[in-house]
């Protein structure tokens, strides 16, 4: 006979799964790029997105993402998938979505008019997603160079992207190496039993 205990751990597991199936199956946009309805979809014109978010004390996030790309999926599936994460970036940021070979015009700080995929290249991003990190700034900005405070390439897990923007949202970089950053925040949550890797 079955017990009603392992009926209630299926039903979990099965919860779980579907909750993790529907996340992953996120809506696709025509250039293969995922969809969030936090994402800015205006116009791509960084000095005017740097002005409002500096009216709104608020840096920006650029989401540099490819059809495709596994690990973007996975960004968008489990990272953006807890809202908790999802919130502070909202909070804290406004965030753009670039197609690294994608064609649309975009006006860089420094005024230049390019598509995509030349300021892909410009800005030296080879991994698919990078995640730009720019901090509020009171001040118009120039250049990306001048403006860009942390860049993630690649994949990070849910615990460590969120701990990145911690890192500088707290001003912790101007004196503090990410890794020593990073290393109390999990012996914090270690303390408090959570695990990192499948936070």
């Amino acid at each position: 006979m079955v017990s009603r205990r392992f009926i209630l751990s299926v039903g979990v597991m099965l919860t779980l799964l579907l909750q993790l199936l529907s996340a992953r199956a996120a809506e696709l946009a025509d250039n293969g790029l995922h969809i969030q309805e936090w994402i800015y979809s205006g116009e791509v014109d960084f000095r005017k997105i740097q002005a409002a978010a500096a009216a709104d004390d608020k840096g920006i996030i650029v989401l540099v993402e490819q059809r495709g790309c596994p690990y973007c999926a996975e960004l968008h599936s489990i990272n953006f998938a807890k809202t908790e994460l999802t919130d502070y970036m909202r909070e804290h940021f406004v965030i753009v979505q670039v197609d690294m070979w994608g064609d649309r015009n975009v006006t860089d700080f420094d005024g230049e008019v390019l598509r995509e995929e030349q300021l892909s290249d410009k800005w030296q991003v080879q991994y698919t997603p990078t995640t730009l990190v720019f901090k509020r700034a009171s001040t118009p900005i120039n250049s990306r160079k001048e403006a860009e405070t942390f860049r993630l390439p690649g994949y990070l897990k849910p615990f460590y992207y969120m701990a990145a923007l911690e890192f500088l949202i707290s001003d912790a970089y101007i004196d503090q190496r990410f890794q020593s950053f990073v290393e109390a925040k999990v012996d914090v949550a270690a303390a408090n039993g959570i695990d990192p890797e499948n936070w």
